[in-house]
C-alpha cells in the first residue's frame, strides 16, 4: 500500500498532511522505507519525521508550523503549502482525509488547494456527517466534481439491493434519513463530543494546569474567555467550549466565573474493580516517605520549604523542595499536586502557605497512605501495638485540635506547632520522648481518655506508646514525627486522589499502545501476561514519553503492576475494559472506555521479544 500517491502528476493524495521538514519533495518521500518496517515512536532523523508527519499533520488557518494537539505531526500553514508546490512542479492540489469535515462530507483549506476528503458517512454510526468522493474528468483535470451522500443504514441497503433500486433512489432515501434524523443526530453527536471532550480533558490535566499558571499567575478564579482560551491552547480549537460550558454549567452561580482547578478536579479517571486501585496509596507514601526519614530540627525543616525565610512559602519554593528531597514524583504529578496543596490559600493573589502548614499537609498525605495502603515498616507482630498507638494519638490529635487557642480563628495546624515549641524546652528543635509523654499528660482531658478494651490511659500506658513515635530511632522527635503521630488529617484523601488520577491518565491515554504491545507478549492469546512483561511494556512506554514530563517513575510502575497482578499475571484486557472517566457531578455519566481507542498519538514502539 502506497504512504502516497500522485495522480496524473498534479494531484497529490495523502492520508493526513504536509511536513515541518524542508524541502518536502516526492524524491524524498520516495525514501521513505515504509513497506519494510512500521511508523517509527521516535523520530532519529528527517525521513523518520516525514514519516510521521504524512500520516499525522492537519492543516490550519494562520501561516507556519506549530505542534499538533494530537501529539504527533504538526499544523501547517498555508505558506507550508505554497512551499510544497514550489518544491515540486506539477502539483497543483492536495487531498487529504484524517478528520471528519466540519461541513459536509469535504472541506477546502490554504485557497482551495487542499481538500479534506472524508468518505464515510455517519463515521462510527454516530457522528451524523455527510460523506463525499470526487470525480475527475480527463478532460478536466485537474478539475473536479464533489458528491456529496448518506449512506443508509446497512439493513436499508439490503432491502434497496434486492428491488433493484437505483442510484438515485439510494441517494434519496439516504437524504431523506440525513434530514429527518438532523435534530436526534445533534443531540446523539453532542453526548458523543461531551464524551470525547471529557476524556481528552482528564488526559490533559498536567498540561491544563500548566497553562493556568502562566496565563493567571496562579489564580484559578476565570471568566469564560479566559476559560476558553486555556482549553484551546491545551485541547486545540476543533471544540465547542461555548456548548461544553453552558451544558457544564459553568460560572452559573458564581456570577459568571468558575474556579478552573475545581472544575479539573469533578473530572476523573477511575477503575472499576476497586482492587486495581489499590496502587493510589502505596504510591503516595513511596514519594514522600524520604521526607519523613530527614532527622531535622524545627528551623532547619521550615527552611527546607520557606527558603528565603519571608514567612511563606511559594510554589517554586514547594517545587524547589520536592525537587531536593528527590520525591518520587514526576513534574507534571508534581504541578498537579501543588494546586491541591495551595488550595484557598492565596495572599494579593500570590499562591502562599505558612510553613507550618505546608508540612501539616504533607504529614497529612504521608498518614492517610501509610494507614490506607499498609505500607511501611512496622512489623506483623507489632500491628496490634500500632494500632493502639494510632487509637491513642487520633484521640490526642483531636483534643488538641480542640484546645483554645490565642484566637478563634487560629489553624488547627498552628495549634500543633505551637504545641511543639512549648514541648521544646531547649530549643533544640526536638523532643525527648518523656519530654513530650509529660507535656502532653497536663493536656485537658488526656488523662481521661479510654482505649477500645476499656483499659484506662496511664501516663506509664502513654509513655509505652509514645516510643512509636520515634521512627529513626533516634531517642529524639522531630517535628515530621510529631505531627504524623498527633496531626488530625485535612487534605489527604483530595491529594492521593490527585495523584492517582495523574498517574491513571497517563495510562488512560497510551492504553491502545499499552494494550497492544501486551498482546505481542500474549502468545497463547489468552488476555494475560506476565506481571514482569507487563512491567517491560510499562518501562518502555515510559522511556518514549519521559521528555513529557507526563511518566511515571519507576516505583509507581511497579505499585500499577502489583494493584493488576493475579497470581502473577496480568488480564491487561480486563484492566483497560474496567477504565472509565467520571464527572463528579454528574456520576451517571460516566464514560466506560471498554472498547475506545485514545484520541492521540502514543509513541511507544513494540520491545524486542526473546527468542526474535
Amino acid at each position: 500500500m502506497p504512504l502516497c500517491t500522485v495522480i496524473g502528476g498534479n494531484v497529490f493524495v495523502v492520508h493526513a498532511g504536509l511536513s515541518s521538514v524542508r524541502p518536502t519533495t516526492l524524491e524524498r518521500i520516495r525514501q521513505i522505507r515504509h513497506t519494510t518496517c512500521t511508523m517509527p515512536a521516535e523520530p532519529a532523523d528527517a525521513l523518520d519525521t516525514l514519516w510521521v508527519d504524512l500520516l499525522w499533520s492537519d492543516p490550519q488557518d494562520e501561516r507556519g508550523l506549530q505542534e499538533s494537539s494530537r501529539g504527533a505531526g504538526v499544523e501547517f500553514g498555508p505558506d507550508v503549502t505554497s512551499a510544497f508546490f514550489k518544491d515540486n512542479p506539477g502539483i497543483k492540489l492536495i487531498i487529504r482525509s484524517h478528520n471528519v469535515p466540519e461541513q459536509g462530507g469535504y472541506q477546502r483549506h490554504h485557497y482551495n488547494r487542499v481538500i479534506t476528503l472524508f468518505s464515510a458517512s455517519n463515521y462510527c454510526g454516530d457522528y451524523g456527517n455527510k460523506g463525499a468522493v470526487l470525480v475527475f474528468d480527463g478532460l478536466t483535470f485537474p478539475s473536479y466534481e464533489a458528491y456529496e451522500y448518506y449512506a443508509p443504514p446497512l439493513e436499508l441497503v439490503a432491502g434497496l439491493v434486492a428491488q433493484e433500486k437505483t442510484v438515485q433512489d439510494w441517494l434519496a432515501l439516504g437524504e431523506k434519513l440525513y434530514t429527518a434524523g438532523q435534530e436526534e443526530l445533534e443531540e446523539t453527536i453532542w453526548a458523543k463530543e461531551v464524551q470525547r471532550l471529557t476524556v481528552i480533558l482528564v488526559e490533559s490535566k498536567p498540561d491544563l494546569l500548566k497553562q493556568l499558571r502562566k496565563v493567571t499567575g496562579g489564580k484559578y478564579e476565570v471568566d469564560f474567555v479566559t476559560w476558553q482560551y486555556i482549553m484551546t491552547a491545551v485541547l486545540g480549537s476543533a471544540w465547542n467550549f461555548r456548548k461544553a460550558w453552558d451544558h457544564w454549567e459553568l460560572g452559573r452561580k458564581t456570577g459568571g466565573v468558575v474556579n478552573f482547578v475545581d472544575f479539573l478536579s469533578r473530572f476523573t479517571v477511575c477503575l472499576r474493580n476497586e482492587a486495581y486501585m489499590s496502587f493510589k496509596y502505596k504510591a503516595i507514601f513511596t514519594a514522600f516517605n524520604h521526607l519523613m526519614s530527614l532527622e531535622t530540627s524545627l528551623e532547619d525543616t521550615a527552611s527546607m520549604f520557606d527558603t528565603d525565610g519571608d514567612g511563606q512559602v511559594t510554589v517554586e519554593e514547594l517545587c524547589s523542595a520536592m525537587r531536593k528531597l528527590n520525591a518520587d514524583m514526576t513534574e507534571a504529578q508534581l504541578e498537579s499536586l501543588i494546586h491541591v496543596f495551595f488550595r484557598g490559600q492565596t495572599a494579593g493573589g500570590v499562591l502562599t502557605l505558612a510553613p507550618h502548614e505546608c508540612l501539616s499537609r504533607f504529614v497529612s498525605l504521608m498518614k492517610c497512605a501509610q494507614e490506607t495502603s499498609g505500607c511501611g515498616s512496622v512489623q506483623r507482630s507489632a500491628a496490634p501495638a500500632l494500632r493502639q498507638m494510632r487509637e491513642v494519638f487520633n484521640a490526642i490529635g483531636q483534643a488538641i485540635a480542640r484546645t483554645p487557642a490565642d484566637t478563634p480563628m487560629t489553624p488547627t495546624a498552628d495549634r500543633f506547632h505551637a504545641l511543639f515549641d512549648e514541648l521544646d524546652e531547649d530549643d533544640s528543635g526536638f523532643i525527648e520522648i518523656e519530654e513530650m509523654v509529660s507535656g502532653l499528660w497536663k493536656l485537658p482531658g488526656i488523662q481521661e481518655l479510654e482505649l477500645a478494651n476499656q483499659e484506662k490511659l496511664t501516663k506509664e500506658k502513654l509513655s509505652e506508646i509514645a516510643q512509636a513515635i520515634d521512627h529513626n530511632g533516634s531517642g529524639t522527635v522531630s517535628l515530621m514525627e510529631f505531627l504524623f503521630a498527633l496531626q488530625v488529617d485535612d487534605i489527604a484523601d483530595t491529594a492521593v486522589d490527585v495523584l492517582a488520577d495523574n498517574i491513571l491518565s497517563v495510562l488512560l491515554r497510551h492504553r491502545s499502545s499499552v494494550a497492544a504491545v501486551s498482546h505481542l507478549y500474549d502468545k497463547e492469546v489468552s488476555g494475560t501476561v506476565s506481571m514482569n512483561d507487563f512491567r517491560k511494556v510499562l518501562e518502555a512506554l515510559n522511556a518514549c514519553i519521559e521528555e513529557t514530563m507526563h511518566n511515571w517513575s519507576q516505583s509507581q510502575i511497579d505499585c500499577l503492576c502489583e494493584a493488576f497482578n493475579t497470581g502473577g499475571r496480568i488480564e491487561y484486557s480486563m484492566v483497560f475494559d474496567s477504565f472509565e472517566v467520571v464527572d463528579g457531578l454528574r456520576p451517571e455519566q460516566a464514560v466506560s472506555m471498554k472498547g475506545r481507542n485514545s484520541v492521540v498519538y502514543s509513541p511507544i514502539s513494540p520491545p524486542v521479544l526473546e527468542g526474535g
